[in-house]
């Protein structure tokens, strides 16, 4: 293992440096084997630091960070750079903050151990301004650099104190003189390194005498408020270049810095809008006020920097912040309005919180809080172990949901058709699960009414044309054989069954011609109560056993495509007669309400329910009841129904209670009312 064994050693090992501050350290402790005199100063300490360990605790300006970061090159023997780093340092016999170049480098044996560090640093002429935190740093360099000037105008005040004190106590002049150019020398070093430091930072320095009420400032300071090129100008002049409204402000704050008992700090960010070609820019200004022994005023001194780009950052900050809550805000009325539940669950799966339209899927009351283990068992067993999974996968490997399940609601025990969206969402402070619950209940029901269409309309039609290929069948190999009689029965048979799908087919013409806005009207003025008489006699005929009653004591004229409304007339009657007992009645009956006239068809079946009642003239929807089930349809009659009532400007409407029976109606505009005799038509038969 390589050691520093001799002086030639120890000189190979500094030929490595050129700075002006060098130190050699021979082990982990960083023990000193060399220090030159500059190191030494900068550490506070006179003697000789040869086999001394650098010791945080005893030593002022050894930073625990530094004594860290020197061991930790030590043990990995990778090299450490570091340029404009603020240090401790002893100069002119006070401890300050100082920009300090700084080289750590390990020497390596031949197996890979580090037996020497090299420590040499250089004082930074510069300040870096990227890279920094635009707020903390800012204010940090702001206060330093303040420090500083007040320190330069305490010094320089203090200083011709002494050379007046000299003046009086010292006959030697060469002495004196001496004296003097030392303490000028040190005022003029300080003032160099301010003015670098604060032309680096881009700092305008300003003073403002108050005796004289004007200010001077340096050229970017000019440049900040518009005068390039005036080096002092009156105060009055100078607020010229700030936005009006900043003003007053900027004068209350001089006003109240300058009363001894405030400490005559002063600091204000405003505006100025004279720059040239230049929109407004904002100005951040900090300083102090100087006081004469008496608590007089003299003069303020001060730094300015344009800080506008920082502002229009969090103008722009602000700005993208208020976006996303009214972003969040729509969102959340977009959720509401679509009735759409939402869960967040911590990342460890111990708390879970919906939202109320969550809480009602489930069945949970408002505000009540559960496990997830409570929250899985209200799906379905089907679906309890795939999602345990699937929330497995998101937790650890981050892979979205998106799942479709059924869950119990726990109030009602109904089944519910959701589909569970859930992905990892991360905030400022930890990470949940952020899921949405959206219900597909209607449209699963929508999706099995239309496939329980497409089986009955499949059955209905197969079941007519399957009779009229038998009949066909039957004469097309047995024509001779039958008689003319026989044949004639046979064709009627397959005709009534061709009608049957002629029929059937014109209903699913009609319900695309409704969903095509094709559906035309043939309108004409007719006589309602002929159309009734018509329709009574009809059923004299095809429904002798029904008692099937008809009020027709309100007579009047409409107009309206006559056909069309017979088949909203006979889908009514036809479906009372279904859903009505065949000891029961079926009551027929017209009326006349204001500018309205229409029927009303009265059973005595089962009634519907009332969660059904909203939904019965919507398209392919059947109440889902046992004595419903026996009964085939497509739910497509009273659909039709209500277009064609609709088209005509009427209204249709349906009163039921259920388990008594059901009363639907509709109304159309009426034409004209005329006289009648009134009759009433009992049973049909």
């Amino acid at each position: 293992m390589g050691m520093i064994l001799s002086d030639a050693v120890l000189l190979d090992i500094l030929s490595y440096s050129s700075s002006e501050a060098v130190a050699v350290y021979d082990n982990d402790d960083l023990r000193v084997r060399f220090v030159n005199k500059k190191m030494l100063s900068y550490w506070g300490r006179k003697e000789s630091s040869v086999g001394w360990v650098l010791d945080v605790e005893n030593e002022v300006v050894i930073s625990a960070s530094f004594v860290r970061k020197a061991k930790e090159v030590w043990r990995t023997g990778l090299p450490f750079i570091g340029n404009d780093m603020p240090m401790e340092l002893y100069l002119g016999g006070k401890v300050e903050t100082c920009y300090f170049d700084m080289e750590l480098r390990p020497f390596l044996d031949a197996a890979g151990n580090t037996y020497a560090l090299l420590h040499c640093g250089t004082i930074s002429a510069a300040v870096k301004r990227e890279g920094k935190d635009n707020g903390e740093i800012e204010k940090r360099v702001l206060e330093d650099l303040f420090d500083t000037t007040t320190d330069v105008a305490r010094l320089t005040q203090a200083n011709i104190e002494t050379i007046r004190s000299l003046f009086a106590n010292y006959e030697d002049e060469v002495q004196l003189k001496e004296m003097a150019k030392s303490i000028l020398s040190r005022i003029i070093v300080r003032e160099e390194q301010l003015d670098m430091a604060l032309k680096a930072a881009n700092f305008g320095t300003w003073t403002l005498y108050f005796d004289s009420n004007r200010l001077h400032w340096d050229e970017i300071t000019q440049s900040l408020l518009g005068f390039e090129g005036v080096e002092s100008l009156d105060v009055s002049v100078a607020m010229e270049a700030v936005v009006p409204n900043d003003r007053k402000s900027i004068a209350d704050i001089i006003e109240n810095a300058k009363r001894p008992g405030n400490g005559g700090e002063y600091e204000i960010l405003f505006r100025v809008n004279k720059v040239k070609a230049s929109p407004m820019r904002w100005i951040n200004s900090k300083g102090k006020v100087f006081f004469d022994q008496n608590g007089i005023p003299l003069w303020l001194i001060g730094v300015s920097r344009d800080v506008t780009d920082s502002m229009l950052q969090q103008e722009q900050i602000t700005t993208y912040h208020h976006i996303i809550a009214q972003k969040e805000k729509e969102l959340r009325m977009v959720i509401d309005a679509a009735g759409i539940g939402t869960f967040s669950i911590s990342k460890n799966m111990d708390e879970i919180w919906f939202n109320e339209h969550a809480q009602k899927q489930f069945g949970f009351e408002l505000g009540s809080s559960l496990g997830f283990k409570q929250f899985l068992s209200c799906f379905s067993d089907k679906y309890r172990k795939p999602l345990h999974e699937a929330f497995f996968q998101l937790v650890s490997n981050n892979v979205p949901m998106d799942m479709l399940c059924e869950i119990e609601n726990v109030e009602t025990k109904a089944g519910i058709w959701i589909r569970l969206v859930a992905i990892q969402y991360l905030d400022a402070k930890q990470t949940y699960i952020q899921g949405i619950l959206i219900d597909l209940t209607q449209a699963k029901e929508e999706m099995q009414r239309k496939l329980d269409f497409i089986s009955i309309a499949s059955h209905e039609l197969k079941t007519p044309l399957t009779t009229i290929l038998t009949f066909l069948q039957l004469l097309s190999k047995r024509y001779h054989q039958f008689e003319e009689s026989k044949k004639i029965e046979m064709l009627g048979q397959a005709l009534d069954q061709g009608g049957r799908m002629k029929n059937l087919i014109e209903g699913f013409l009609n319900v695309s011609k409704l969903q095509n806005g094709q559906l035309e009207l043939d309108k004409s003025v007719f006589n309602f109560c002929d159309l009734m008489e018509k329709i009574k006699a009809m059923y004299e005929v095809i429904q002798p056993n029904n008692k099937l009653y008809f009020n027709t004591s309100s007579c009047f004229l409409v107009n309206a495509d006559m056909h069309k409304v017979e088949g909203v007339i006979l889908n009514f009657i036809n479906n009372a007669i279904k859903y009505t007992p065949v000891e029961s009645s079926v009551y027929v009956t017209t009326f006349i309400e204001g500018a309205q006239c229409g029927i009303t068809v009265t059973d005595q079946g089962l009634g519907i329910p009332i969660k059904d009642q909203p939904y019965i003239f919507d398209k392919f929807y059947r109440v889902n009841q046992k004595r419903g089930e026996r009964i085939q349809g497509f739910g497509i009659g009273l659909y039709i129904s209500a277009e064609i009532v609709k088209q005509h400007g009427g209204q249709i409407g349906l009163r039921s209670t259920y388990g008594k029976g059901a009363e639907f109606w509709f109304s159309l505009p009426v034409h004209r009312v005329i006289d009648k005799i009134s009759y009433d038509v009992g049973d049909v038969n």
